[in-house]
């Protein structure tokens, strides 16, 4: 699932009056723990953190 989807459907629930969006776990990355290295975030700088920067 990418950020844009995400994001839009997010989006969509909050136009339905959602007030809880849960997402399933690794859901911006593939599902491997072989790859939290290479799309972990560093939320100290906005362009290296896109998934909490769009949330």
């Amino acid at each position: 699932m990418n950020l844009a989807h995400t994001q839009n459907s997010i989006e969509v629930a909050a136009k339905h009056v959602a007030t809880l969006v849960v997402l399933p776990e690794m859901w911006n990355c593939p599902y491997s723990t072989d790859y939290f290295e290479k799309f972990a975030e560093d939320f100290d700088y906005k362009d290296s953190s896109p998934s909490f920067s769009m949330l």
